[in-house]
């Protein structure tokens, strides 16, 4: 495999590297494919610098919040402090647009600058907020998206963030036809908008909610408790506080032209049926991420080689430029027999992506009340995982096979898998898919009197861990600090949480509970031991 821009010479393309905010490779599994007619793979590989620029780039945010019955007592305290949390992690250069709805909706606040003036305009719109009745959360939505798309001068990174804690039951209801509308809209902006759905407690439609966030590009978190609540808004905008590129797009093709098929799920992808070039739209990319597009490309009987060329282009937030002559390419040779050793990297996509296949195909067959069903789907994809090559070695596998036996441990029957346990596995169904972080668990060391923050997510970056640490209570018995993370610790850990967890206890009898001593994060775990024993 080599990496090639075009025109320019091997030092050349080392500076043009360095300097591109975003680089992509390609790589085939196998050095050499028989004569004979076959799918090879192929891996495209983006990366993403670290780096934090001088200045970041202003953000136009919409806060969604539910004010629905449901959402009173603890729930829209909690709700509250959040907001309040977000608006004040803003500054001047951005702007804040905040939305309600029960049964009807309001703009109770426009996008307005994050200055002084705005801030306590947004601490008294947010302290206004009382709960009300139905919950129309296709219209709370629809006109946060509208709020965005009116404005004449849009940021270059732009969000919504739907807050909610139960299922619509008025306006549109239906998952498909909700996830229709909002691509429409999204498809008549001229720049970029991303959505992030947030469900509280284990009652709401997480499967419409990851929908609505695949739709929109953004992340679905589970607030299951309010430890939760913190980790994953934090998450969510030290992420949107780091995109270093935007409006990203890969393209395949491969020469003599033959039929590609992309494996990874996720993003958008089309066809040009001239040229039999596939153009995969992967939206925002942030600092330190990378993108692993898994595809197949069908080689005909004889000796010809085929070539795969990508090509990568994006708005260069960090260099505010259109990058658009990135090339790589990777040439499919022929040979007596193809080649046994295969390529670890491929390999360990190839894992992660039949990962999210075996859950997803899991999940269905557990909706449907076949739970000894789809505890086998996800046993067989254990065992394959376990044999693949270079499983030993692999951090991710590994990741991956722990993943599917803790889906494995939840599909047990109705009670183990209802509820939390179904939010859970929508959380890391997407976050494999997606290769981005979105379900957050704190390690505590409360022998020690204190609490950090850390995950065993493949996908974490340093941007979203400094937003954590800046969020957790940890950060309030810091001397001379006086920020965000401060109201929280004061007030909703002391208070907010132990009521939220007391009535999610109360209504919610079969939900997990985690005892202290296991509620503490390691490092990714070595391959756990998958026998019969073990899964029963």
């Amino acid at each position: 495999m080599a990496l090639a821009v075009a025109g320019t010479t091997g030092t050349q393309v080392a500076m043009e590297e360095q300097a591109l905010s975003v680089t992509a490779s390609v790589k085939s599994e196998r050095a050499g494919y028989s004569r004979s007619g076959q799918r090879a793979r192929c891996l495209a590989s983006l990366r993403a610098t670290e780096a934090t620029p001088p200045a970041r780039s202003p953000l136009d945010l919409v806060l969604v919040i539910d004010k629905s019955g449901s959402m009173s007592g603890s729930k829209m305290q909690l709700t509250k402090e959040t907001a309040n949390l977000v608006a004040k992690e803003l500054s001047d250069i951005d702007r804040l647009s905040i939305i309600t709805y029960d049964s009807d909706v309001a703009c109770a606040m426009p996008l307005s600058k994050m200055d002084a003036h705005g801030k306590k305009l947004a601490a008294e719109v947010i302290s206004s907020i009382q709960p009300g009745s139905a919950t129309n959360l296709s219209g709370g939505l629809t006109r946060g998206l509208e709020e965005i798309h009116a404005v004449d001068d849009p940021a270059e990174t732009t969000s919504v963030l739907l807050m909610t804690d139960g299922l619509a039951n008025s306006g549109i209801r239906d998952t498909k036809a909700l996830t229709g509308c909002i691509e429409s809209i999204l498809a008549t902006r001229s720049t970029p908008c991303t959505v992030f759905t947030f469900g509280y407690g284990a009652d709401h439609n997480a499967e419409m909610l990851r929908s609505i966030s695949d739709c929109g590009g953004g992340q679905y978190y589970h607030m299951e408790d309010g430890d939760a609540v913190a980790s994953s808004f934090a998450d969510c905008i030290g992420g949107l506080l780091s995109v270093i590129a935007q409006n990203v797009r890969l393209h395949l093709h491969a020469s003599p032209s033959t039929t590609i098929n992309v494996l990874s799920q996720g993003y958008k992808t089309s066809t040009d049926a001239a040229t039999g070039t596939v153009e995969i739209n992967l939206g925002d990319i942030y600092s330190e991420e990378n993108k692993d597009i898994l595809f197949e490309v069908q080689l005909a009987a004889g000796d010809t080689t085929t070539n795969v060329t990508t090509s990568l282009s994006y708005l260069d937030v960090l260099r505010t430029e259109l990058v658009t002559s990135q090339h790589a390419h990777v040439a499919l040779v022929r040979a007596d027999e193809t080649s046994v050793e295969a390529d670890i990297q491929v390999v360990e996509q190839a894992n992660r992506v039949e990962t999210v296949m075996a859950m997803k195909r899991a999940n269905e067959l557990a909706i449907k009340g076949d739970y000894s069903q789809g505890r086998k789907v996800l046993e067989e994809a254990m065992q394959r995982l376990k044999l693949s090559s270079g499983a030993e070695d692999s951090a991710l596998t590994a990741k991956l096979i722990a993943d599917l036996a803790e889906s494995h441990r939840g599909m047990q029957d109705h009670r183990s898998f209802s509820g939390s346990e179904f939010c859970r596995q929508q959380c890391v169904m997407q976050s494999h898919n997606r290769q981005r972080m979105s379900h957050c668990t704190p390690s505590r060391a409360l022998s020690e009197g204190k609490e950090a923050w850390s995950t065993d997510s493949p996908y974490d970056t340093k941007s979203k861990r400094s937003m954590r640490s800046k969020w957790s209570p940890a950060a309030a018995s810091t001397p001379g600090d006086t920020g965000a993370g401060v109201a929280l610790a004061e007030k909703t850990r002391e208070d907010v949480i132990a009521a939220i967890l007391a009535k999610q206890s109360s209504l919610n009898s079969d939900s997990r509970s985690v005892p202290t001593d296991d509620f503490v994060v390691v490092d990714t775990p070595k391959a756990p031991s998958v026998d019969a024993t073990a899964l029963d």
